[in-house]
């Protein structure tokens, strides 16, 4: 996307790609608009839009970079997500990022094992997938990093990707003497 030389938009998209890599930059918009989750998922989103246009692309990036700004300002794990899906609904075409985070919720929830519950997930490749699975993993072991990011790259799918987001969220969620 980049190599095109042109710069994708929300409302101007360059191409439908929902693939994960907007959602893996955007962890400083969270922690830059910690004071304002709204625009740190706006500013998300528009930063993974510039590479991904597809809903699913950006708006996963939004919701990762909002639930980092609700951690930051002291919220549970759970309430950041929650408070974080609010705000997704306010978008159009937002559905796809909200049942896969919604799935991950309830998975989180069950005595399933985490290798299955991922695979109901998804294989992470994709920007709703890598933000639910990270999602899944940070709930099932809120207070293991260890475990939580474990579980995260331990899979079939875009290990790293999945493993670098749940980072993201259980280092700043539990801080560094966790890590």
């Amino acid at each position: 996307a980049l190599s095109s030389g042109k710069m994708g938009s929300i409302t101007k998209p360059i191409n439908n790609s929902k693939g994960n890599g907007g959602v893996m930059r955007v962890a400083p918009a969270g922690l830059l608009y910690y004071n304002n989750p709204k625009i740190a998922f706006e500013v998300g989103a528009r930063c993974a839009a510039i590479t991904h246009g597809h809903p699913s692309g950006y708006l996963s990036a939004g919701v990762l970079a909002s639930v980092l700004a609700y951690i930051t300002k002291g919220e549970s794990l759970e309430n950041a997500i929650d408070k974080s899906i609010n705000i997704l609904e306010k978008y159009k075409n937002h559905e796809e990022v909200k049942e896969a985070i919604l799935k991950a919720k309830k998975l989180a929830g069950s005595n399933l094992s985490p290798a299955k519950a991922i695979q109901h997930i998804g294989g992470g490749w994709v920007g709703e997938e890598a933000v639910a699975i990270a999602i899944y993993c940070a709930l099932k072991f809120p207070d293991n990093f260890e475990k939580a990011v474990k579980t995260a790259v331990n899979h079939g799918g875009d290990s790293d990707s999945t493993g670098a987001i749940a980072g993201n969220i259980m280092g700043l969620y539990l801080g560094d003497s966790a890590i």
